[in-house]
């Protein structure tokens, strides 16, 4: 490991992980306190993978973590001199007070959408109009995918600004979404927070510019396993709609802000994509399942993969945890290293490559969960 790199992981990443991660471990464990006292619990229900009622509420803790990498950002933008050198490396022009809020906003409005979800379990429509308004919020203040670094060539695609505010906005809902409807056992949006931070702390570590990603990377890759100590084997807690939505919002922010920064080469953003792709595959999939037989999408259900395959597993929710972090790690690794590719004269070949890797991943993911089911079925059928 190079010096510098050891320096950042023991100066910057560590210290403000282990902060963002203690101080979401005491407010989630607050918060459970604070849903047994208003009664914030998550009913069991022919949908629920848990047996008794839950609190429902911990991403109070898990928000309150990624508090604290917003306070290091801040500081690095109207006070650098007193942080680490490693800190202090480039002109502050790569962030603005600005910019900073086109970060923190969304956040924030997300918890509260979600909050206001966990609490009074508002109409599906009502919750979509919300989130589609927060997902506006940061392609407006500038915080958007301006450009497409294409694999296999080296050719790059500009979006016109409307086309970029639309796809960009389109984006953000998107990974909301997908992290809400994938947080349906212990520990699985937990774990592809600290996933989603560790690998984009790996895929941008090389480009200029790097260090405005280590607060918020530090404090998602802390928050989230201060929480998911409450969560995971035994779930203590949910994180709820106040905690998904938020850090739903953050991964997809996270892509488009280092996608988007005027650096010599900023993130690719389908590198970024790669990263998150098993949670979004198997949110599109089963929505695509579900439109073509006239189901209605906004209705809740089982039927993502990892819940198809927590059944065959006779609801073994740590099983059912390694096998999707299995593909989560696989997903990340490549993205991480297709992303170094993309600054690589000539590496479009590579990367092109890493990411049809990736696309094999995925269809490992699918055909894991069609085998257990197959097994399944095969088991039933001779008991």
């Amino acid at each position: 490991m190079n010096t510098p790199l050891l320096l950042g992981l023991l100066t910057v990443v560590l210290p403000i992980g282990l902060v963002a991660g203690a101080v979401s471990w005491a407010l989630t464990g607050w918060s459970i306190h604070l849903a047994h006292k208003r009664d914030l619990l998550a009913d069991v229900n022919e949908r629920s993978s848990h047996t008794t009622p839950t609190p429902r509420v911990g991403g109070i803790g898990l928000v309150g973590g990624l508090l604290v990498g917003f306070v290091v950002l801040l500081v690095m933008v109207l006070a650098p001199t007193i942080l680490p050198p490693i800190l202090q490396s480039h002109a502050p022009e790569f962030m603005s007070v600005g910019r900073w809020l086109g970060l923190l906003l969304p956040v924030l409005l997300a918890f509260a959408l979600g909050f206001w979800d966990d609490r009074s379990d508002p109409p599906a429509v009502a919750k979509l109009a919300g989130q589609a308004l927060i997902a506006l919020i940061p392609p407006l203040l500038g915080i958007r995918l301006q450009t497409i670094v294409l694999p296999f060539s080296e050719a790059v695609i500009h979006l016109p600004m409307v086309v970029s505010v639309l796809v960009s906005a389109a984006w953000i809902l998107l990974v909301m979404n997908a992290v809400n409807f994938m947080d349906g056992i212990n520990g699985l949006a937990g774990t592809f927070g600290r996933r989603v931070a560790l690998f984009l702390l790996v895929a941008t570590w090389n480009f200029a510019g790097w260090e405005w990603m280590l607060p918020l990377c530090a404090a998602l890759w802390g928050a989230s396993s201060g929480f998911l100590m409450w969560n995971v084997p035994n779930a203590r807690t949910f994180m709820g709609d106040c905690g998904s939505q938020p850090l739903g919002v953050l991964a997809a922010l996270l892509a488009l802000h280092f996608t988007s920064l005027p650096t010599t080469h900023p993130l690719p953003f389908l590198a970024a994509v790669a990263i998150m792709s098993i949670f979004l595959f198997d949110v599109i999939l089963t929505l695509i399942r579900r439109s073509m037989r006239g189901e209605n999408i906004l209705k809740a259900h089982r039927e993502h993969l990892y819940q198809r395959y927590l059944v065959t597993r006779g609801e073994d929710h740590r099983r059912t945890l390694r096998m999707v972090d299995f593909h989560l790690i696989a997903t990340g690794l490549l993205g991480a290293y297709a992303s170094l590719l993309f600054s690589t004269p000539g590496g479009g070949i590579g990367r092109g490559v890493l990411l049809l890797l990736c696309g094999a991943a995925l269809v490992s993911y699918l055909c894991t969960v069609r085998m257990a089911e197959g097994q399944f079925s095969a088991g039933r059928g001779t008991s």
